[in-house]
């Protein structure tokens, strides 16, 4: 278990490195402007303040997802108030009722929004960025219900609520928020110039954030966000929370204005203060498209490539014959692919989800080519690993890159979803750690001694979990619990060690030791610097983590009786596993490395889909690459079997040595 100890300091440091540095604090108010549910591509050259806006300001898309698919405009002001997901149970608009001009108001319905987030277990504290700011000795003025909401304490109550700008700039306000659509939805041209006349009533020295913090509750797409002033200009816009040029969050808000005022932004603020950055010009115009054009493609897309597996296996068996091993690997190499297509801008094409097929094709034959053509085509496991090991490779050039292929690609993050922006989703966690397994697998079978296997099983093992694990690259809370176990049971049986009940309780006190230490370095970071680790380990801190389990554990219990593939395809795999490791009938069994894979992977899929989100998917996901992998190691076994049948050569394997 010495390797244990070498991932975890790997992790440590990994963990501990890094970030962001503050902004300094804005020479002047600091003022966010609401205007409802406006787009990019709404903007035309009609609306010249607008258009400076996104052409001087650092600009960028805000992802204004919530509590529900769509965003109504409270839930907006909400999210801002609270720094964190938070919805009305009506989807109402915004009210408050102020007794006299200027004096203070309070928000209609309060009572509502502080049961609706504690129902939601989104663990958001409505009324965070007033008390802050009222903490901290700084004063606030508001204009509109939106904004009323947005300021407001944990009681609903608002210092100060104005009708117009120029009556809230006289008052001096350190921190001004105006909603300009107080009816949710409202025309471009009214905003231009609602928005041109409080930016003239501004001082010169303000910071501006122009934002449209929801969906007026009707389609769940990006909206507009530009900031001015300070540092801020000529530039895209990013943060922390997102990792990706030009995309921030509504729960950025909360911690940009309280940064830029001078204030400590709360642990339980889950975004990130938002930053100019440098990027290529078509970045916005090009993330939008992309995240528009892909959702409509998902499902018709794998409905089609899970249905092709079948009806090609199910007449191969049907007809008696060996599955086509060339076909197989060609199926094997499409989740890699999925990712590389977004190398080739298929969101300009007049037909994205044609381009997008075709984009993935491109990427499939060639990856097929290198697997069947290299001298590891007479291994039984050579095509198979090096179809992983390439797409392991994909995945974790992604990863060290930003991700940016995983953006808006079929088995990756989807940006209008709001779920995660960098690393690995549970699709790519599945896809990258079932790839690294079997790369480790092909290794272990060919090299000639017991300790040349244990070495390399373990040297993938520790590159994968750290890839997987460590912020900035997988960022992957659920993944390491999975893939620490799997390579631990993996590595054992290699090297001939007999699993037992004593040596798998050693194996989990390991595994939960490695991730307690790599979320308490992560926890030690700054709050907007922290993964999915240092933020569980801030929720188990508060006291969360009970509500947190259940909801993962609903969730997927909810998975397994509505849908149905999620059951099936990995029973399927499971009966096909248990014959290339046992043999049936003609078949030999397979070598002892294969063996120990396959039990290693069902380590693998059992415990990823216990603990991520949604992880009753992970196994079926798991399954798009390991299916067409033992299939075409069952065809190629076959061959063997049967030389006569065996167009391609000797299939040799080492395993046995």
């Amino acid at each position: 278990m010495r390797w244990l100890g070498v991932l975890g300091v790997t992790l440590g440091l990994l963990l501990t490195g890094g970030g962001s540095a503050r902004a300094e604090p804005s020479p002047g108010p600091v003022v966010l402007i609401g205007t409802g549910s406006l787009r990019w591509d709404q903007v035309t050259a009609a609306q010249p303040t607008l258009n400076t806006l996104r052409e001087n300001g650092s600009s960028g898309w805000m992802v204004v997802r919530s509590v529900r698919a769509v965003t109504c405009p409270v839930d907006g002001w909400l999210a801002i108030s609270a720094g964190s997901r938070a919805a009305d149970a009506e989807c109402g608009q915004p009210q408050v009722r102020v007794p006299s001009e200027g004096g203070p108001g309070r928000v209609t319905g309060w009572p509502r929004y502080l049961d609706q987030a504690a129902r939601d277990d989104y663990d958001a504290r409505p009324g965070l960025l007033g008390e802050t700011l009222a903490a901290h000795g700084v004063s606030t003025a508001a204009v509109g219900p939106g904004a009323a909401v947005a300021l407001a304490d944990a009681d609903g109550r608002v210092p100060h609520v104005m009708r117009d700008v120029p009556a809230a700039v006289a008052t001096d306000p350190d921190v001004l928020v105006v909603d300009l659509a107080p009816e949710g939805s409202t025309p471009v041209a009214a905003l231009e110039k609602r928005l041109s006349a409080t930016l003239n009533a501004l001082p010169t020295n303000a910071t501006v954030m122009v934002a449209s913090p929801h969906d007026a509750g009707t389609s769940s797409r990006l909206r507009l966000v530009s900031v001015t002033g300070g540092s801020y200009g000529n530039s895209l816009l990013g943060s922390a929370s997102t990792r990706q040029d030009a995309l921030v969050q509504t729960t950025d808000l909360l911690p940009t204005i309280l940064e830029l005022a001078g204030v400590p932004v709360p642990v339980s603020a889950v975004g990130a203060p938002m930053r100019p950055v440098n990027a290529a010009p078509r970045t916005l115009a090009d993330l939008d498209a992309a995240s528009e054009a892909i959702g409509p493609v998902v499902v018709p897309f794998f409905a089609g490539l899970v249905g092709t597996q079948v009806l090609v296996y199910g007449l191969a068996w049907w007809r008696g014959r060996r599955v086509p091993y060339r076909t197989a690997i060609a199926f094997a190499c499409v989740p890699a692919a999925t990712f590389l297509a977004n190398e080739i801008a298929w969101w300009r094409f007049p037909v994205p989800s044609l381009a997008l097929c075709l984009a993935v094709l491109v990427w499939v034959l060639p990856m097929a080519v290198i697997a069947l053509a290299g001298p590891w085509r007479h291994t039984l496991l050579g095509p198979p690993g090096v179809v992983a090991a390439m797409s392991a490779l994909v995945l974790a050039r992604d990863a060290l890159s930003g991700s940016p292929l995983a953006l808006s690609s079929l088995l990756g993050l989807q940006p209008v979803i709001g779920g995660r922006f960098h690393g690995f989703g549970n699709p790519a966690f599945a896809v990258f750690a079932t790839a690294a397994l079997v790369s480790a697998v092909a290794l272990a079978d060919v090299l000639p001694t017991r300790r040349g296997r244990v070495l390399a099983v373990g040297a993938v093992g520790i590159a994968a979990v750290v890839v997987d694990g460590a912020p900035g690259l997988g960022s992957d809370f659920g993944g390491p619990p999975a893939l620490v176990p799997a390579f631990a049971v993996l590595g054992l049986l290699v090297a001939g060690v007999r699993v037992t009940g004593r040596r798998l309780l050693l194996v989990g006190v390991g595994t939960l030791g490695l991730v307690t230490v790599a979320a308490g370095a992560d926890w030690m970071r700054e709050p907007g610097s922290r993964t999915h680790l240092g933020r569980f380990a801030q929720t188990v801190i508060d006291g969360g983590a009970l509500p947190v389990i259940t909801r993962k554990a609903e969730l997927n219990l909810h998975i397994l009786l509505t849908t149905y593939l999620v059951v099936l395809v990995p029973a399927v795999v499971v009966l096909v596993a248990h014959r290339l490791a046992r043999g049936h009938r003609m078949l030999p069994a397979g070598p002892p490395a294969l063996r120990a894979g396959l039990i290693a992977f069902g380590v693998l899929a059992v415990i990823g889909s216990l603990v991520n989100d949604s992880g009753a998917t992970v196994a079926t996901d798991a399954c798009l690459l390991m299916a067409p992998l033992m299939a075409t190691t069952h065809s190629r076994m076959c061959a063997t079997s049967h030389p006569d049948r065996n167009p391609s050569g000797t299939v040799a394997s080492s395993g046995g040595r």
